[in-house]
């Protein structure tokens, strides 16, 4: 998962995408991010519904203010 998708958050979804692994971008706007010909891009409520052992890895690229908010809810979820 790759949270935030500005400069940095797209930095790491280039180098993901190269290593074919199966990525979810969330993000505020409902831009599209394709990948595979896929639409990747999720809100935060999707996250809600997932399982720790669909989550291999977080990315927080978000700008820094919102970084304790999406930690704190991953680690209260048990999600990391």
């Amino acid at each position: 998962i790759i949270i935030g998708f500005g400069k940095i958050g797209q930095r790491y979804f280039e180098i993901l995408k190269k290593y074919k692994i199966k990525i979810l971008v969330l993000r505020k706007t409902k831009k599209k991010v394709l990948h595979n010909n896929n639409n990747i891009t999720k809100s935060f409520d999707y996250v809600k519904k997932l399982n720790k052992k669909n989550i291999d890895c977080v990315i927080i690229a978000s700008p820094p203010e919102t970084h304790w908010i999406y930690l704190n809810f991953f680690l209260k979820k048990k999600l990391i």
